[in-house]
């Protein structure tokens, strides 16, 4: 079967990897790492690695924990890490810069073996929903054991994969284990194949993420310089569309209170430009990216282009709306500012973070809205009823907190079956 579905994907690849070549001609972007995507990586000098596999970004920041405790528990040279995106490329290299980094080999003909030949790993851990059947069945004959933590399969994602099930089922029956955000997600693993005695629910890495730290000094006095003492309202994470609502969240703001000033975050780094463009575009509002500010500028809304410090945003803010909700991503993670006691806002499109939503709408830590106006409605909220606003936070504080501990259950299960054991064999090129 795995011959098979090489071939057939090696030919189905062709005009993908055609069309990729054209566009990494053009956008750097895309040229960045095309050749380990293809399954050139340099070749490790040793065997027994654990891979760790997050795909973007967000990934990466939600897994950090994971991969601190995997490297002081195995020691330096036995972790490899493989993204699939630039930015989450870079941020691993950023975090971990002994750790080997790769990008993920296309799911196609050779290129999942010619890869795994080259990383020497006998141990691999995907994220969330990381169903590559190619590279799984390259890994299952080879005997090397694949885990998925943190799993989910989304409202969205669901029907396909049920579509589908009957073919999974015979790559997924072979997983050595899959840790479940919820019962719910257990079940749907569960109807997929995983054996019952390698599913376990043990909640979501993503509320045990940390606590941004107060440093670098400088960060925060940006933000304070902006506020001036005003309160802040944080437009995170934001796509196509949301960012349009801005001025007229902030002109009913500041019906009540001219001491509101906004910060808005985009979700990818390539719209900054053209998110510039719209906010800076504005007669009444002035705008000023993050990159070029300068003690002593004096702003309505302040563009954030800088990477990483949106958590530090979200210290100093009173409020803030998780963008790709009002747009039909799925939205995003809704409990970092709730951790830090922020009450949030969404859009009606959140089922990527379901389980979030709800255990945060439970404790009356967030609102979701139907479109701008009812986000502008919670914000004036949020602002008005400083008591309220002040409870709604604690209480989204409180269940964040209440519901951490999923990275010490995945440690445990990891280790219970196997993942934890170095046995990195390091040798001489």
């Amino acid at each position: 079967m795995r011959i098979i579905w090489a071939i057939v994907t090696g030919i189905l690849a062709l005009p993908a990897l055609l069309v990729t070549l054209i566009v990494a001609s053009r956008d750097e972007r895309w040229a960045d790492g095309l050749v380990e995507r293809l399954g050139q990586i340099h070749p490790h000098f040793g065997k027994g690695r654990l891979l760790v596999q997050a795909a973007s970004v967000g990934e990466v920041a939600t897994v950090a924990p994971l991969i601190d405790a995997l490297n002081a528990e195995l020691g330096p040279g036995a972790l490899v890490l493989s993204t699939m995106t630039p930015t989450g490329n870079a941020e691993a290299k950023r975090r971990w810069p002994l750790v080997q980094t790769y990008y993920f080999p296309a799911d196609a003909g050779p290129i999942p073996r010619m890869w795994l030949d080259r990383a020497h790993c006998d141990r691999v851990i995907l994220f969330e929903t990381e169903i590559w059947p190619l590279f799984l069945m390259t890994c299952f004959a080879r005997g090397i054991h694949v885990a998925i933590v943190n799993g989910r399969i989304s409202d969205k994602s669901w029907p396909r994969y049920r579509l589908a099930a009957p073919l999974l089922r015979l790559l997924l029956r072979r997983l050595t284990m899959v840790t479940c955000q919820t019962e719910a997600y257990r079940d749907r693993w569960l109807k997929l194949g995983v054996a019952p005695s390698a599913c376990h629910v043990v909640g979501n890495l993503k509320l045990d993420r940390p606590l941004p730290e107060s440093e670098p000094a400088d960060v925060d006095r940006v933000f304070e310089e902006f506020a001036a003492g005003r309160r802040l309202v944080v437009f995170a994470s934001t796509h196509e569309g949301e960012e349009a609502g801005v001025f007229a969240c902030l002109d009913e703001a500041r019906r009540e209170d001219s001491n509101v000033a906004f910060v808005v975050a985009p979700r990818h780094k390539e719209r900054f430009d053209a998110v510039a463009a719209l906010l800076g575009g504005h007669e009444k509002y002035i705008t000023k990216r993050r990159s070029a500010w300068r003690s002593g500028d004096i702003a309505d809304i302040l563009l954030l282009d800088t990477h990483g410090e949106l958590p530090r945003a979200f210290a100093h803010a009173q409020a803030a709306f998780v963008g790709g909700s009002l747009a039909k991503v799925g939205g995003h993670n809704v409990a970092e500012p709730a951790a830090m006691g922020v009450p949030v806002i969404v859009g009606p499109h959140t089922q990527n973070f379901r389980a979030e939503v709800e255990l945060l709408s439970k404790a009356e830590a967030l609102k979701v809205a139907t479109d701008i106006n009812g986000v502008s409605a919670c914000i004036r909220l949020w602002l008005l009823d400083e008591p309220l606003r002040q409870q709604a936070g604690q209480s989204g504080k409180e269940a964040v907190a209440a519901n951490r501990g999923a990275l010490g259950r995945t440690l445990d299960l990891l280790a219970e079956h196997g993942f934890l054991q170095s046995r990195f064999e390091p040798r001489s090129p």
